[in-house]
């Protein structure tokens, strides 16, 4: 019996499903949704997924809850989590419409808040769980006492019984955490793979245009050509407030800006739609292969690199690495910088360790590498690079 209300009551919530509204990619335009960006049926489901715990609670029958528990357990991997996995495959399927063009706006944003609904239904079953296994409140003891105790003791006061209620539970949470994760991993791979991947090497190749790493001085300048355009784009939006910097020469630091402008107008608008977690989910997917492509570039300038510009490209690779996680957090706008959110990932730079460390020894003078060489406090900073590493990378760099 419970088990078909429960299918039943799914099934329903699906048929009732309301997508939510004003949601776009567009970060000029802004959204007409509070986050979290889900559908109306993972409210309905996990509403029900409570008042059918608490009712058996109610019972204060083993039995009932070991049998209804384990119910709710496969309908919600069956019904809810296949239901959705069907929608993510064969309704809004990221693919491109055909060569060469990007998936339909609509398809992305649908895919995407099915995203979110499997991560809010995770949250939401560990906050169900949660309040009834560790939820305190006070009750009157055989003395006539106030003591604490939880809704499981209060209803199950065999401690055995308790316990055994609570592993039932716990094994509940725990099964359909598993099950959302493998989709959510799937369904984060499939966004980077079709949205995210195909831009990244265009997005470096930009960053580092026209580039030199072998200048005659330090006043010499960065690129083979005027830089007045890359200068001018980075001032069109100040141009109504005017300021002293408006006069000055155009800045030699050219790769951070640059990427700094593509980035976030690659990854800002996933960050607004999807939640925290989905975000930080496929921003770790996204700057592990980031930082993979730049190691390749890094090796690729055997031979094109001079002492004074492996100092520049330290710093301009240091600039990536900061800009990689300095992406808008939800909720800030297109204009903030979303500095709550880029401290909880400043974590993620770890992933360009060896792309540090490499710049690093690039542009060590002869007194620190021969440190590094005895083994000395320099190479303990070097522990991404195996010894080899480091001499291909010192050979990166024409010293005369």
């Amino acid at each position: 019996m419970t088990t078909f209300f429960f299918r039943r009551s799914v099934e329903k919530a699906f048929q009732l499903d309301e997508q939510p509204s004003g949601l776009t990619l567009n970060l000029q335009r802004p959204l007409k949704a509070d986050p979290p960006h889900i559908t109306s049926a993972v409210d309905d489901i996990m509403y029900i997924v409570n008042k059918v715990l608490q009712q058996s609670l109610a019972t204060s029958q083993i039995a009932v809850v070991t049998s209804v528990v384990p119910t709710l357990s496969r309908v919600l991997g069956s019904d809810f989590i296949g239901m959705t996995q069907r929608k993510m495959r064969d309704e809004c399927y990221p693919r491109a419409t055909h060569q060469g063009a990007p998936p339909q706006e609509h398809i992305v944003i649908s895919f995407l808040v099915l995203i979110n609904n499997l991560d809010v239904a995770v949250d939401y079953i560990r906050r169900i769980i949660g309040n009834i296994t560790e939820t305190k409140k006070t009750v009157t003891n055989a003395d006539g006492q106030p003591e604490q105790t939880d809704q499981l003791h209060s209803l199950f006061p065999a401690p055995a019984d308790a316990a055994l209620v609570s592993q039932t539970l716990t094994s509940l949470s725990t099964t359909f955490e598993a099950k959302v994760t493998d989709l959510l991993t799937d369904g984060t791979q499939v966004i980077f793979n079709n949205l995210i991947k195909p831009r990244l090497r265009p997005i470096l190749s930009d960053a580092f245009r026209d580039i030199e790493y072998q200048p005659s001085s330090d006043s010499a300048p960065l690129t083979t050509y005027s830089s007045d355009y890359d200068y001018d784009s980075e001032n069109d939006q100040h141009a109504s407030h005017p300021t002293a910097h408006d006069h000055s020469d155009p800045p030699q630091e050219l790769v951070r800006p640059r990427f700094h402008r593509s980035w976030t107008d690659l990854l800002a608008p996933f960050s607004r739609l999807l939640t925290p977690t989905s975000f930080d989910r496929l921003l770790t997917t996204t700057l592990s292969y980031l930082a993979r492509l730049l190691e390749k570039r890094l090796w690729a300038y055997q031979g094109r690199v001079n002492p004074l510009g492996a100092t520049r490209l330290e710093r301009d690779i240091s600039g990536i690495a900061s800009a990689a996680v300095d992406i808008p957090a939800p909720g800030s706008g297109s204009g903030s910088s979303g500095s709550a959110g880029v401290v909880g990932r400043y974590r993620h730079r770890e992933v360009f360790a060896r792309c540090l460390q490499i710049v690093l020894v690039m542009g060590m003078d002869e007194e620190e590498w021969e440190d590094v060489v005895r083994g000395g406090e320099s190479a303990e900073v070097l522990d991404k690079l195996s010894a080899e590493e480091r001499r291909r990378v010192r050979g990166i760099v024409g010293r005369r």
